[in-house]
Parts: structure tokens; sequence; C-alpha cells
């Protein structure tokens, strides 16, 4: 995410060093705002990351990174709040609904045919490793096998399926987009038929994501 933004590398190994409690990314900030929050924040103990062309307004908006505990941010959203700027009130609105956030009560979330009220009660998840070199040794490569553990977590009560298909494990070696797909869609497939929790994917391959969720 620091990359992407364009940070400079010397603030990523501050960042690194740093003990910050809560995060807060503004997406596409005015270079004028964003150079503002950076000099309000410093003192309050806070950072502000943006990417180095802002500096020298190169580069007229940029995606930033508030950092700082909840203290410091509340009282950045103080001092935004007793300036004139068009463009700084929205921010410290941004800022305020973020943190209120990370302190109010969760909502309910639906995921597929479910809805999960998170903090209620303790949600457990089945696991399907659908690779042979999966590092809990429990890999499944035959399709009905793993069907049928998938029913059998949704009959000792499963409230969500993840599949995997592809090993992350120490020394392991990545393998084609094309490999995963063959391991994991036949068994959601025929899953989906089977079981009525939802199912997810674990994977870090945006193709393999997209095609599981069709």
């Amino acid at each position: 995410m620091l990359r992407r933004i364009g940070a400079d590398v010397g603030e990523m190994a501050s960042l690194v060093r740093s003990e910050l409690q809560r995060l807060i990314k503004l997406e596409g900030v005015d270079y004028a705002a964003a150079n503002a929050l950076k000099e309000t924040i410093a003192p309050l103990g806070g950072s502000c990351i943006l990417a180095a062309d802002v500096y020298l307004g190169v580069q007229r908006n940029s995606d930033i990174l508030i950092l700082g505990t909840e203290r410091c941010l509340f009282d950045l959203i103080e001092q935004l709040r007793t300036r004139k700027s068009k463009t700084i009130q929205p921010i410290a609105d941004a800022l305020a609904g973020a943190l209120s956030n990370f302190s109010g009560p969760r909502n309910s979330m639906r995921i597929g045919p479910r809805a999960f009220e998170w903090g209620t009660r303790t949600y457990v998840m089945g696991i399907l490793n659908l690779s042979p070199d999966s590092f809990a040794g429990d890999g499944l490569t035959d399709v009905e096998a793993a069907v049928q553990r998938a029913a059998q977590f949704a009959r000792d009560g499963a409230d969500l399926i993840d599949l995997g298909g592809e090993s992350t494990r120490p020394g392991s070696e990545p393998i084609s987009v094309e490999e995963v797909l063959q391991r994991v869609i036949p068994v959601i497939e025929r899953t989906a038929q089977e079981v009525e929790v939802p199912i997810s994917i674990d994977t870090y391959k945006a193709a393999v994501a997209r095609q599981a969720l069709a």
C-alpha cells in the first residue's frame, strides 16, 4: 500500500519502527490539504504518509495514510475543525467517521444467505485444503472426498467453509492459476449444491477469486 501511494522510503522505515494504533486511508486528497495534514499531525505524535511528489507540488492529489493513537487522531480532528478551508473540513468529517468505526458497535454482515452478528458469539469456519502439499497434511485431491468433508463440516455446525487450492507453507512452490482453478472450481460447484453455509475462497490470485465468485 505504501509503495502504491509513492511514499518516501525513509518514511516507510520510520513507520515500521513505530507502534501506532490506528491506520486510516484517505483517497484523492488535494496536495495542499495533504501537506497541511502532515504538518498538523506531526506535533501530535502521529504520521501522515503521502506521495513524495506532493511535497514539490508536482502531483496535485494523493492517497494518504494517517496513523496515530485515537487520542492523537481526535486532537487532529479538533484542530482541523478550527480551520475554514473547504478542503480541510471534509477530511475532518471523514476522519471522524473512520474513528467511529473503530469504537462504535459492530454491525451485522450478510454473507450469502446468512447474517453474522459479530461479537455475539464465536463463529466457526471449516477449512478445506485442496492442495496435495498442504502444510497441515490434510490435503484433499479427490472432489468427492472434499465435498463429503464440507458436508460433514456443515452437519457439525460450521458457519462458513473456506477452500484453498495452493499451499503457502514455507518452501512451497507457486503454481499456475489454471492449476489452482482445476483444484477448487469443481469442489466449489459441488459443495454449493450440497451445503447451505457460505463458501469462501482462500487465494492471493485475483483470477482465481473472480472465477470462484462467478
